[in-house]
């Protein structure tokens, strides 16, 4: 063997052990920051302050390609893939609290059946969800991992999407899906807000427009009145029926929303122009 031929030899395992610690250094996703509370989940405020999930009635889904997104100032969100709705927050939501002490790029193994029930779906009287079930949270889980966001804010640029990835094992049934590092960004700078699933599983009229209205308000500071216009947050919400139509539903879903004790003090004001509410009982703190 020669001189060189042994060196190489001789410099091959420290070779290979810098290769082993690059590999785990770029397969270390980080993780998310801890939720409050058991019934807490989180939701970026880039998201939540757009119709990224709009209150859409079921079948109206539109297809989007790069499409720039309602939203304050400040920022800009574009997506491509097949719009989410409401149920689709849920899922991203219960997926991020399933993901809780977990590397983002490690899979999450869980069983379907326990997601639902999560969710807050209630099986038959078999004790069993139907095919119908299942079938709706594959599609969701599906449109999550298609759907693409190219966000822009002061801080950064990213382009992604909301999970990576998804399999199911056809025999056992065991299903897992991974978060992404990528997704770590939107949850930078303490720029998201906590959200109370418990009290969110208990909203039952306009249900869509009222979990919006909930996600929204998270992202902005507990026990000071926000005040926003009517054309506004029908535009942020991405709500599509006549004006006189939102204020309506607008209505209903403030006051489910001051029975659970979600927001105080909903009401209207300068002739109906503008809303202003107040947040009540915060779960964590609200975020920038």
């Amino acid at each position: 063997m020669s001189t060189l031929d042994a060196l190489i030899e001789k410099l091959r395992p420290r070779a290979e052990l810098g290769q082993a610690r690059a590999h785990d250094v770029t397969n270390l996703g980080g993780q998310l920051p801890l939720f409050p509370e058991e019934d807490a989940s989180a939701i970026p405020n880039y998201i939540a302050r757009t119709p990224l999930f709009a209150p859409i009635p079921r079948g109206r889904r539109k297809m989007h390609d790069d499409a720039l997104l309602p939203s304050p100032d400040g920022f800009e969100v574009r997506f491509s893939g097949k719009q989410f709705d409401m149920g689709d927050q849920d899922v991203f939501m219960l997926a991020l609290r399933y993901a809780q002490g977990v590397d983002l790029n490690q899979p999450v193994k869980c069983e379907r059946a326990q997601f639902l029930r999560d969710l807050g779906w209630v099986p038959g009287r078999n004790g069993a969800f139907g095919k119908s079930a299942y079938a709706w949270l594959d599609e969701s889980f599906k449109r999550l991992t298609t759907g693409t966001l190219h966000i822009r804010t002061k801080r950064y640029t990213a382009n992604l999407s909301l999970i990576a990835e998804w399999t199911q094992d056809n025999q056992t049934g065991m299903w897992e899906f991974t978060i992404g590092a990528r997704v770590r960004v939107l949850f930078s700078n303490n720029e998201y807000a906590f959200v109370d699933v418990a009290k969110r599983k208990l909203i039952e009229h306009r249900v869509d427009l009222a979990k919006w209205l909930q996600s929204y308000a998270s992202t902005h500071a507990p026990g000071i009145p926000h005040r926003v216009s009517i054309e506004s947050l029908k535009r942020l919400c991405g709500y599509t029926s006549p004006t006189r139509k939102f204020r309506e539903a607008l209505s209903e879903a403030l006051c489910e929303l001051e029975r659970l004790k979600i927001l105080v003090d909903a009401r209207p004001y300068r002739d109906g122009a503008m809303v202003q509410w107040t947040r009540f009982s915060p779960v964590g703190q609200a975020t920038a």
